[in-house]
């Protein structure tokens, strides 16, 4: 199985049947895979993270958005649908 399919059921079970901590720890593997090549992401790409961290930060805590603001804030081309989710939601 390649890395982008094990990532892919992991958020699939962490949307659905994972603990918060489970949720919390796939929020941050994939923010890590989207910061890590953020500057050669296309905006497709920023589009479908954008999905994906939606998903999970609808499952997650207040302090867990602020720790996600922090890592997303200096990115240029961060999801913009996440960034305004968790600054509205703080």
């Amino acid at each position: 199985m390649s890395h982008a399919a094990s990532i892919i059921g992991e958020v699939e079970f962490a949307l659905h049947d994972a603990s918060n901590a489970k949720r919390l720890d796939v929020l941050r593997r994939v923010t890590d895979l989207f910061v890590a090549d953020a500057e050669t992401i296309t905006p497709d790409q920023t589009a479908l993270f954008d999905g994906v961290i939606g998903q999970l930060i609808h499952h997650i805590e207040s302090r867990a958005l602020v720790e996600l603001s922090s890592r997303l804030a200096p990115i240029a081309n961060a999801p913009l649908d996440t960034v305004r989710v968790s600054c509205t939601t703080r």
